[in-house]
């Protein structure tokens, strides 16, 4: 039922990429309610192909464009809209199909994006000398942001540390790795990823306590029994270098964030 005792207002030509094949579509669109949108696909000669419907605003906003420069405008009355919706149920929120599909609402899934994108941008940085110092800071920033982050992140941080740690970045490896059993306790990969970085860092004490989580959730797990020898076999080859030696080799350090 409508909140307001006013017609709705005609906005002007939009656009909307349609799938599987990304084509543009055109809509005309109406201000129907604070919080909802009415919309009507177009032809090719900007006619009406279809029923007027209505979308919440927060789907309009996302998935529509203004097209200015497309001059055309409605036949149908907007009183005769008005009738129609006045009898109408509020629209329904639509789903996000790659949101659902990664377990996401829609605001869990741009804020992914958004991250991921400056994790992407900050990588050719340490690559340059002049550059390297502010692309470090850049990551252990992301690797520490708790705004608007959700468990349904810890793969994101997950492919952060994976990515970090192939690079030899070991402490920001170590700081994304973190989050994501921060996130989830439970979760065996999460650990057996940290023991593989402070294995690294020569940090074994720890890593075998992680590695234990790990195989108390997924005791079966071939890798993590093997990994665990190759922790103890590199431990002890530490231990039987001289005092000297084996602190001249030099451990990673472990940043805080």
């Amino acid at each position: 039922m409508l909140t307001h005792m006013r017609s709705p207002t005609f906005l002007g030509i939009y656009s909307c990429v349609q799938p599987p094949h990304n084509e543009k579509a055109y809509y005309f669109a109406w201000e129907d309610t604070i919080s909802s949108r009415i919309v009507q696909k177009l032809d090719k000669a900007y006619q009406p192909a279809e029923q007027q419907h209505a979308i919440t605003l927060e789907e309009f906003t996302r998935r529509f464009t203004h097209e200015p420069s497309i001059l055309a405008m409605p036949l149908v009355r907007m009183d005769d809209i008005w009738k129609r919706r006045k009898e109408e149920p509020p629209p329904k929120p639509v789903v996000d199909a790659e949101a659902e599909a990664k377990g996401m609402s829609s605001e869990e899934l741009r804020t992914e994006k958004k991250i991921r994108d400056l994790f992407l941008k900050a990588l050719p940085g340490l690559k340059r000398p002049k550059e390297r110092d502010a692309a470090l800071a850049a990551i252990e920033q992301i690797a520490s942001t708790r705004q608007d982050i959700t468990p349904s992140h810890k793969h994101m941080f997950r492919d952060f540390g994976v990515t970090l740690r192939q690079m030899n970045l070991l402490p920001q490896a170590l700081l994304c790795s973190k989050r994501v059993v921060e996130m989830s306790p439970e979760d065996d990969h999460g650990h057996f990823n940290l023991a593989r970085i402070l294995c690294l860092m020569e940090m074994f004490d720890e890593a075998i306590e992680h590695l234990d989580k790990a195989m108390r959730t997924s005791p079966k797990e071939k890798a993590y029994v093997k990994f665990m020898a190759h922790i103890n076999k590199k431990r002890m080859q530490l231990e039987m270098l001289p005092y000297e030696s084996r602190h001249s080799a030099g451990r990673g350090t472990v940043l805080h964030g």
